[in-house]
């Protein structure tokens, strides 16, 4: 059976997404992107906003059917977006990033956007230090300064800081890549602890997954088995050798359909960022059991949407 959704508010949605990804960029950046990149994140994602308002907000099946996972992507990401960067999470409105880090940082990520393996991996920074910035009693500050981790957080009535590295994973990469990536954080978080001239200090290393589980659709506690071989590299790196990482974060997104239109007539639609925290078995510095709960338990972003199907009319 052929339906489709209909929402009274869907075009100026999918408008404020659309202009939301635009901002992100000079108008004459955004112009080049386009032309000269046309694989880049953001153009697909600004182009699917596009086709949706084309659509007069409607959303077609089975036509659109290979697009729903990263229609609610788009919502999640434009929301940590906004948040991060001093906007509006409500309306989807940009900021200025001016509560994000210094000018250099800005600028960092003003460059970085622009290349489609540096758009990625702003999208994990971001989210990491979104979610920080929404949890009270804890400050975040961001560098770009070359041989330092990404992030230092500070927590109110605790003296040691911790430092955070965060690294993409693309879909092509070997495990070895996860052997460097924790090496160069360790480094990393180390000389963090010597500018700041600090006794101690905790290394978190956040490692987004999610290009390596794009063939799985399920929701995150399924998604755990698919994780395992991961789990087992990281946790044996992690047993005694690169003992600044208190733990390790794996993210990876995963999406969830809740029943197949024409089963019902409504159906969810869940995009999820979750995050599956790994410990070192004897680090420098190991994470309290209420500083290690956050990142058991509590971290990591939801969105979707609840659609309502009708038949299509011919």
């Amino acid at each position: 059976m052929y339906q489709f959704y209909d929402m009274s508010n869907s075009v100026q949605h999918f408008t404020a997404q659309k202009n939301l990804i635009q901002g992100l960029f000079v108008h004459d950046d955004w112009l080049k992107i386009c032309t000269r990149k046309p694989n880049h994140p953001a153009v697909r994602r600004y182009k699917i906003c596009e086709q949706m308002i084309a659509q007069g907000g409607i959303i077609k099946f089975p036509e659109n059917k290979d697009i729903l996972p990263e229609l609610t992507s788009i919502l999640l990401d434009n929301y940590i977006l906004s948040k991060v960067s001093g906007g509006n999470s409500a309306s989807f409105s940009l900021g200025d990033f001016a509560n994000y880090g210094d000018d250099k940082v800005r600028q960092q990520i003003a460059s970085q956007l622009k290349e489609p393996d540096g758009f990625q991996s702003i999208m994990t920074e971001l989210s990491f230090g979104a979610w920080f910035l929404n949890k009270k009693g804890f400050q975040l500050t961001a560098t770009e300064d070359e041989g330092l981790a990404d992030f230092k957080v500070d927590i109110d009535n605790y003296p040691v800081p911790i430092a955070v590295d965060c690294k993409h994973i693309d879909s092509n990469t070997n495990d070895t890549r996860y052997k460097k990536v924790i090496e160069k954080a360790n480094k990393q978080i180390k000389r963090w602890k010597a500018s700041l001239s600090c006794q101690e200090i905790h290394g978190i290393v956040a490692i987004d997954v999610s290009q390596k589980m794009l063939h799985t659709n399920n929701d995150f506690g399924k998604l755990l088995p698919n994780l395992k071989e991961i789990v087992n590299i990281i946790r044996n790196l992690l047993r005694k050798d690169y003992s600044y990482v208190s733990g390790v974060l794996l993210i990876c997104d995963s999406f969830e359909m809740s029943k197949e239109p024409g089963d019902a007539s409504s159906t969810s639609y869940s995009f999820a960022r979750s995050g599956l925290f790994i410990k070192h078995l004897n680090p420098v510095k190991p994470l309290p059991s209420y500083l290690a709960e956050p990142f058991e338990n509590q971290w990591g972003y939801e969105a979707g949407n609840l659609v309502n199907w009708k038949p299509r009319e011919l």
